[in-house]
């Protein structure tokens, strides 16, 4: 319980920095977590996707597309 109420915290935080709405980005990092990447490594991951992301002048749909692809090749391996 307080580890998730931890988390969802820094996840306000960081979308709070980011022109990504939580919404969006708390789906995305469920996502990550259902594929099966640890908590502590989903801030980071997603850093660096909405990065790339924006850099681009994308928004969620493709921070979506790129997360389901992360998860994809992630449990492949």
């Amino acid at each position: 319980g307080q580890k998730a109420q931890s988390f969802l915290k820094d996840l306000a935080n960081f979308a709070a920095n980011t022109p990504f709405d939580l919404t969006g980005l708390q789906s995305s990092s469920q996502q990550l977590l259902a594929f099966g990447f640890q908590a502590k490594d989903v801030i980071p991951i997603m850093t660096s996707v909405g990065d790339s992301i924006s850099a681009l002048g994308g928004g969620e749909e493709e921070i979506s597309r790129v997360v389901a692809a992360l998860g994809k090749g992630f449990c492949l391996v």
